[in-house]
């Protein structure tokens, strides 16, 4: 279980919805649909945090999912870094990576970790490379988890299916016997007389006919509605006893549909839409010879064309053409659902509909490139498709490999000669910049290497790619583009903001200390109101921030920006009182900096009721408790609605009896304080 400290943290971090389901072990892809951009790094502020017990497994599988997040969507290697660090820290020191190596091997004997890999056409040999040896996990010790877990898990248990047939071949040859073992285990668990090398051929990549075998293993847990299994089955003769009863309704909606592999979430279907998915083809001409309307608006996200695509099932594809339906889209779910046979049979027959282009998606190339279908692209790349080809936001194919974290076909589409990666989108930005935003440091060089692109190009914010580094927080990308002799540190945004003030702003302590020590940064470059780093972490109240840039001797704590206003101010006119006290430690620190409207920090915090950030100014030694605005107002005059803070005034031994003010009015009619006698 969780320490109470960390559990609390949990609690403090999550909506109540989201914390039941993130305590019980949620996926991370899951976790992202119904939080903010900005949680992933707040969730691992907590993982990083050692009074998780080794023993809930609950966030431990959490924790491998965030790491497999941050590493394979986000590029924030960082973050990947402290949190496999973490994993080995609750292993404790004793034990450091064995009881890591079975949770982690435990929890990605998992489906929902498994299968956009495995439908992404990785081979064995990729997919060990990029998630055990990191671990140093050996393939024996991979064959050793599977014949583990084999034991404690029931017969209908389907991680461990995916994980036979993906690893079939290295588990024959480890393990001949397990092997048999494994055969049978799959034979039983699809339900079928087939052997395990009969049933899956030589291929290491899950074709559609798996995804049939394994969903029809288990439609009785899925489906327990009677109507699905029997157009699954394509049971004309039951369809047709259940349509001959009183209450039964063509067009009514199945709930809780799973379409894989084109997604892994549950949608609502109507029967039409199932049986072109299901390849029914029986039921599916039923339905149209009793009037059901192949027209109307999809319920399930997809049309009844590209549902059909994604099935693999020609002849309905073919009927729904007759039918003159719009089969927009179809190549693009074909190669969502990696239907290399679909996709030749849309070339052929729908030839237009490669080169369609749909919202979000682009074009059937950019859904290769975003979905890692090497095969599909090098085909398209063969029939001559046009590599620089735009989408309605001005992207090239080689944005949608690099923004998917698709390192192949990033690096086919840079060998090719024809690509040109100084190409702009309608945001000014160039492949340079979209390496440099999703953290891949390795593609960054090479696409500089390539020629073409310039280090310092801005887009349309004047944003370059090092700023999109760091708006990211990509410490990897920086320290690569750092020693590049070109880059100019201190070029601005179209707001005046420098990589250095991005960073603050963008909240990464690492990255900003690590800027800090390189002597060309400009330390107080201010943006075009004329706030400093420094203030910008003051005014967010961000203390550590603020301590990481205090550190540096360069950085000057009096800049005033375009109001008037330092950092001091800021920060006690929000009250972030600790933030107020590491500025007045600081020796050359002035706290009776006047901004344009002639008042210190401590009006601000007087007249904001901040009652911990008036306690530490006052503690701080320069400060002018009788410090005068242009009104001729002392703090103690903003003191009406806060007596507590009046009380502090009154008690301070240098407070002194104060004039009125320009309206004529003395403290007395401000504020709730006594007299001075």
């Amino acid at each position: 279980m969780l320490t109470p400290e960390a559990d609390a943290e949990l609690q403090k971090l999550f909506p109540d919805d989201v914390y039941r389901d993130v305590r019980l072990g949620i996926t991370i892809q899951d976790l992202l649909e119904k939080l903010p951009t900005h949680y992933p790094a707040d969730i691992a502020k907590v993982l990083a945090s050692t009074s998780i017990a080794q023993s809930d497994e609950g966030i431990l599988r959490l924790c491998c999912n965030m790491a497999e997040f941050m590493e394979t969507y986000s590029g924030n290697n960082v973050i990947f870094a402290q949190l496999c660090d973490n994993l080995n820290k609750l292993a404790g020191p004793n034990n450091k990576l064995a009881h890591i190596k079975d949770v982690i091997l435990k929890f990605m004997l998992d489906a929902d970790f498994l299968s956009p890999h495995i439908s992404a056409r990785l081979t064995q040999a990729e997919f060990f490379a990029v998630y055990w040896k990191s671990y140093h996990i050996s393939e024996e010790e991979i064959v050793a988890a599977m014949k583990h877990y084999h034991q404690q898990c029931p017969l209908s248990e389907l991680p461990l299916v995916y994980f036979f047939i993906f690893f079939r071949d290295m588990i024959q040859r480890i393990d001949p016997e397990f092997y048999i073992v494994a055969d049978e285990f799959c034979s039983k668990a699809m339900k079928t007389k087939q052997s395990f090398s009969d049933c899956f051929h030589n291929s290491v990549v899950f074709s559609y006919e798996v995804w049939q075998e394994l969903a029809g293993a288990v439609r009785n847990n899925n489906f327990p509605d009677p109507i699905v299994i029997t157009i699954w089955d394509d049971d004309i003769a039951s369809f047709e006893q259940i349509a001959s009863q009183p209450d039964f309704d063509l067009g009514q909606t199945i709930p809780n549909i799973t379409f894989l592999p084109l997604t892994s979430t549950f949608k609502s279907a109507t029967i039409t839409e199932f049986a072109a998915f299901a390849g029914a083809s029986k039921i599916f001409h039923y339905c149209l010879s009793h009037g059901a309307d192949v027209t109307a608006p999809s319920t399930c996200l997809y049309t009844i064309p590209q549902l059909a695509a994604a099935g693999g099932n020609f002849e309905i594809i073919r009927t729904v053409s007759q039918l003159h339906l719009p089969t927009n889209g179809v190549a693009h779910t074909a190669t969502m659902a990696r239907r290399r046979d679909v996709f030749e049979f849309v070339q052929r027959f729908f030839p237009d509909d490669i080169n369609h282009q749909i919202p979000r998606l682009g074009s059937v190339f950019m859904q290769c490139c975003s979905c890692g279908d090497l095969i599909g692209a090098v085909d398209l790349m063969c029939h001559g498709v046009d590599l620089n080809q735009r989408d309605n936001s001005g992207q090239i194919p080689i944005n949608f490999a690099i923004r998917n974290g698709k390192r192949d076909i990033t690096r086919m589409l840079l060998a090719h000669p024809k690509v040109d990666t100084s190409l702009k989108d309608l945001s000014g930005n160039s492949t340079l910049h979209y390496a440099a935003e999703y953290g891949h440091d390795d593609i960054v060089m090479e696409v500089y290497k390539r020629g073409g692109c310039n280090i310092n190009d801005q887009n349309d914010m004047g944003f370059t790619p090092l700023m999109m580094a760091c708006f990211r927080g990509k410490l990897r990308v920086v320290k690569k583009i750092c020693a590049l002799p070109e880059l100019d540190w201190n070029v601005k945004s179209s707001w005046g903001l420098s990589a250095l003030s991005i960073a603050v702003q963008s909240g990464y302590p690492e990255l900003v200390n690590f800027m800090l020590e390189i002597p060309t940064v400009d330390v107080n470059t201010a943006d075009n109101n004329g706030k400093t780093p420094l203030h910008f972490a003051a005014e967010a109240g961000f203390a550590a921030m603020v301590r990481i840039l205090l550190s540096c001797p360069r950085v000057d704590v009096n800049l005033t920006d375009s109001e008037g206003w330092t950092p001091l101010h800021l920060a006690a006119e929000n009250g972030f009182a600790e933030v107020v006290a590491l500025l007045c430690e600081k020796e050359n620190i002035n706290p009776n900096v006047m901004d344009l409207y002639g008042m210190a920090p401590l009006h601000y915090a007087v007249r904001n009721g901040k009652v911990e950030a008036v306690q530490v100014l006052l503690s701080c030694p320069t400060t002018n408790s009788n410090i005068k605005d242009r009104r001729n107002r002392v703090p103690l005059c903003y003191t009406k609605s806060h007596p507590k803070i009046a009380e502090l005034l009154m008690q301070h031994p240098l407070i002194e009896p104060p004039d009125e003010d320009e309206m004529g009015l003395s403290p007395v009619d401000n504020s709730p304080v006594v007299n001075f006698i």
